[in-house]
């Protein structure tokens, strides 16, 4: 086995896979319908009664629509020749007529009828922090960000947008079934423009400050604060290993945040050789272990699911 140094390029690799496994993990969606279905409700009561008329509408023409088009669609289909593939229909010339209804923006594993013409909405952008003023629960917040190095600008660091208040943690949650809102929201704890891996932001969120709502959808097992101290206790820790193979000789299961490049490195070579003296163990303390073990196992979880 070719003995690979633990380089700092190597360590900040393994660190930044490190990170995204705490990230993914603790940013896991954490079942909490009974909050989300309130906030789902008061978005749509605060929108008044012209809102409830207009979903009435849609499933109306949405329903009118799809029988005036499989009508004619049958009809078409009837009078035209066979179809040599799928691309080759006439649906198109049943429903051209009408402007909105078109299955392009739509899944084709959706139930949603795809004629009506308010689309519900897959999922909503919340920044959680029972910190803020409980006056503002669930009130629109834009233009929300963290401090973050802009990718391509030469290392230029944005600001904290003035609406950031500290303790702010941002949620994308995905609802078990779309469901209608007055508006759409755009928001999560990764920015394209940023360099860091960790870098929230929203263009348009809810914000939750009623601390028992709070704690629902905190659920999830680390904020973002606890992010950070378990990246740097990990750090810390990979820093006394001058080798790859030290470090997965103590600490097996981090096999899965070792690079590609680093692994087939180390295994390029492999060539079985009797140690001449039994390596010494660095002690990994219990409570990393623990931490780290939940994370790998966590992720690997919602992996094969």
């Amino acid at each position: 086995m070719a003995s690979v140094s633990m380089t700092q390029q190597l360590q900040h690799d393994v660190v930044g896979n490190y990170r995204k496994q705490v990230q993914t993990a603790y940013e896991t969606k954490a079942d909490i319908s009974s909050t989300v279905e309130c906030i789902v409700t008061t978005l749509q009561d605060n929108a008044g009664p012209s809102f409830f008329e207009m979903q009435n509408l849609s499933k109306q023409y949405g329903k009118l629509a799809y029988e005036m088009v499989e009508h004619y669609k049958a009809m078409i289909t009837k009078k035209s020749k066979p179809a040599n593939n799928r691309w080759e229909n006439n649906d198109k010339h049943a429903h051209g007529h009408l402007t909105n209804a078109s299955g392009y923006h739509y899944d084709e594993n959706e139930e949603e009828n795809v004629f009506e013409p308010m689309r519900r909405v897959k999922s909503i952008a919340l920044i959680v922090n029972k910190n803020r003023d409980i006056a503002t629960n669930l009130s629109m917040i834009c233009d929300w960000n963290d401090q973050y190095t802009q990718r391509w600008s030469d290392e230029n660091v944005v600001a904290r947008s003035e609406n950031f208040v500290e303790g702010d943690l941002v949620f994308n949650h995905t609802f078990a079934q779309p469901v209608f809102l007055p508006f759409t929201t755009n928001g999560s704890s990764n920015n394209h423009a940023a360099s860091e891996d960790y870098s929230p932001h929203a263009d348009v969120a809810i914000l939750v400050t009623c601390p028992k709502m709070c704690d629902d959808i905190c659920s999830i097992p680390e904020t973002e604060a606890k992010i950070a101290q378990a990246v740097d206790k990990f750090e810390k820790f990979l820093e006394q290993f001058t080798t790859l193979k030290r470090f997965l000789d103590n600490y097996p299961e981090g096999r899965s945040l070792i690079p590609s490049y680093a692994m087939e490195k180390m295994a390029a070579k492999a060539k079985p050789r009797v140690a001449k003296n039994v390596v010494q163990e660095l002690e990994v303390p219990d409570d990393l272990r623990d931490e780290m073990n939940q994370v790998i196992l966590e992720n690997k979880l919602l992996g094969e699911s």
